[in-house]
């Protein structure tokens, strides 16, 4: 079984975005997949944190019609603006209660997810986990969210592995994939989905 995400919004500044930020995150460019003993993140290609610097520059001679050159050569002037980067960095962590579990036994999974940037919003993530085939759904179990503003849509269901996907509750015993939305998580901001399935 495994659970992945997409990050389909992009960021939006958040009060924090003038303080230098040290910590350097290690970033990916795309989403990755995540294993019950495993976790994954999903950032962006330049670091949160990094410092660009922009250079314009402009040249001038100082000779002027009718009047002696009293300087010679080119006088250069040169201005500087700087950006700190900042981007959401999306990361995962999965786990099943319990992990050992007989024929016709119910285990939790729960997936939590958090924004561990300093300065941004993530939006639009979409949380997916595909069930084996020798589990079945059992029902949604519970969620959690510090922000209100951070509150899943109602979970979908699909029986195909994602091919079509309907909101509501799937049939009790099918094998399922499972499909959270949730809108806007803000900087430093964490929760988790939880779903029950049973052993067939």
């Amino acid at each position: 079984m495994y659970a992945g995400l997409d990050l389909t919004g992009w960021a939006r500044p958040s009060a924090h975005a003038q303080r230098a930020r040290s910590r350097r995150s290690l970033s990916l460019a795309a989403a990755a997949f995540l294993s019950l003993l495993g976790a994954s993140r999903v950032s962006a290609m330049t670091a949160e944190g990094t410092l660009i610097t922009n250079l314009a520059s402009a040249t001038a001679n100082p000779t002027t019609a009718g009047i002696p050159q009293l300087v010679t050569g080119v006088i250069t002037y040169g201005v500087t603006a700087t950006v700190v980067v900042a981007n959401p960095t999306v990361m995962l962590n999965k786990t099943a209660t319990p992990t050992i579990q007989a024929t016709g036994g119910v285990v939790t999974f729960c997936i939590t997810f958090s924004n561990s940037s300093d300065y941004v919003s993530a939006f639009n993530i979409v949380i997916r986990d595909i069930a084996p085939n020798n589990m079945g759904f059992v029902d949604w179990w519970t969620q959690w969210v510090d922000d209100p503003s951070a509150i899943p849509n109602p979970p979908d269901y699909s029986y195909n592995a994602g091919t079509l996907w309907t909101t509501g509750t799937p049939i009790v015993g099918r094998t399922v994939a499972a499909r959270w939305s949730v809108p806007v998580l803000g900087p430093g901001r964490s929760g988790y989905v939880c779903y029950r399935a049973s052993v067939l």
